[in-house]
């Protein structure tokens, strides 16, 4: 069982970089709370479960990883490459994932409410059922992205580039959409309101989008 002190955490990260440089890549359900692991090369790492809130992993080599069910809650992941990681049913809300690459990436499912995704890279990312609410996706990269079920609740998509995504039946109640590019973007059952902010010539209704009443 490993302890929860500060100072061990510090020597599991260094254990964690040292039995990886040794060849080891199962590091299932490690404690690395508030690890220092900023570009770290980890490339193809089995971190299912383990929990990262709060680490520094700032422009770490992550392709391939799996990150299933990992806590990453407040965790600064920006500018790191997670190209084809698999991090469905994680934890990342209040993570600052500023500039990340998730090309390829699944995040089915996963608890991202209040993160920063400002000019984050996730085209053709997986994210069904993923809870996005209030994040910042601003300028986004989400072309051919998966969103279909997605809770976008308060969601600034702001300028985001989600040509050719699946959005049906998200949940885009109170979303800012402005100036979004949703050239062939399907839309079919995704539900607004009358807060879901469209660029000027959007017409949700021939989207088939579905108007939310303010009694509902």
């Amino acid at each position: 069982m490993f302890q929860t002190d500060s100072q061990h955490l510090t020597n599991s990260a260094a254990e964690l970089l040292e039995r990886y440089a040794e060849g080891e890549r199962e590091f299932v359900g490690m404690l690395l709370e508030r690890a220092q692991l900023s570009r770290a090369n980890l490339a193809q790492i089995n971190l299912k479960r383990a929990d990262l809130s709060g680490a520094l992993m700032s422009g770490a080599q992550l392709m391939g990883s799996d990150l299933s069910g990992a806590q990453l809650m407040g965790a600064n992941l920006s500018g790191a490459h997670l190209q084809g990681a698999n991090l469905a049913e994680s934890y990342l809300s209040g993570a600052n994932l500023w500039r990340v690459q998730l090309c390829g990436a699944n995040l089915t499912r996963a608890l991202m409410v209040a993160t920063y995704l400002l000019r984050a890279d996730l085209r053709g990312a997986t994210l069904g059922r993923a809870n996005l609410n209030r994040s910042n996706l601003s300028q986004a990269y989400l072309e051919r992205a998966n969103l279909r079920a997605a809770t976008l609740r308060h969601t600034c998509l702001e300028r985001a580039l989600l040509e050719r995504a699946d959005l049906r039946e998200a949940d885009l109640t109170a979303a800012n959409l402005s100036f979004a590019q949703l050239q062939y973007a399907d839309l079919r059952g995704a539900i607004y309101d009358r807060q879901t902010r469209f660029g000027p010539h959007f017409d949700p209704a021939a989207a088939g989008m579905v108007l939310q009443s303010s009694d509902a």
